[in-house]
Formats: C-alpha cells, sequence, structure tokens
C-alpha cells in the first residue's frame, strides 16, 4: 500500500483521496491534473491504457487490482494542485495557466489563507 501522503494535503473528492490511498499522493495528482472534470474507467488490465499512460505502470496496476472496471468522477483539486506543482518546482504563474486560475489565487491558495470549498472553484 502506498505511503499516506503529508497532512498538508486536503482532498475534495471521495475518488481522489481513494486513489492516493491505493496508488499514493503523486498518481492522485496526476489523475487529477489530466483528467479533472472527466470520467476514468479503471480497467481490469491496465496495459496500454489511458490510465497507465497518465500514471505509470505500477500505479495503474494498484488501482486496476483494487477498483477493475469502476468508473470515477474525477474532481478538481485545484488547491491541491497548485500545492503539488509548487514543490515539484512550477512558477505561480506557470500554475495559474495550467490551472486556468489568476496567480492571485494561487498565491492565496499556497499561503492557505482561502478555506477550501466548492464554491471558490466557480467564482474563478
Amino acid at each position: 500500500m502506498a505511503a499516506k501522503p503529508p497532512p498538508k494535503y486536503r482532498y475534495g473528492s471521495g475518488h481522489i483521496r481513494r486513489i492516493a490511498e491505493i496508488a499514493g499522493h503523486d498518481a492522485a495528482m496526476k489523475i487529477a491534473l489530466e483528467l479533472g472534470g472527466k470520467q476514468l474507467y479503471i480497467p481490469t488490465d491496465p496495459t496500454n491504457s489511458r490510465l497507465e499512460a497518465c500514471v505509470g505502470e505500477e500505479a495503474a496496476a494498484a488501482l486496476s487490482t483494487a477498483l477493475a472496471d469502476e468508473v470515477i468522477e474525477v474532481a478538481f483539486e485545484n488547491r491541491t494542485l497548485a500545492r503539488w506543482l509548487f514543490q515539484a518546482g512550477w512558477s505561480m504563474a506557470d500554475i495559474a495557466n495550467r490551472l486556468r486560475v489568476s496567480r492571485v489565487s494561487i498565491r492565496q491558495w499556497l499561503k492557505g489563507n482561502v478555506k477550501p470549498s466548492p464554491l471558490n472553484d466557480l467564482v474563478e
């Protein structure tokens, strides 16, 4: 089982939380970044699948074992993604462009000045 993410990460979606518990935080963030707002089918055999292309062979195999034949609604995880991308060395401007939000929002999210709420995403 993958290590739990540090406590600074909050997942808004139960599906993303499950993915993180099964395949690790990085796999969950890759799925949220690439497939946020879409459905993801977890195949029984992930070889050459969209899932494997997104997260890699090892994480795809773990997800396939645990969640085979499920269809998951992948939520937008913008606040968590912003923290993850910033720690990976992305600039605030690049994060804002990728997530399609303002740099002010990114700066506030990284400082923790905005309470996590799905309504905040609708306003921006």
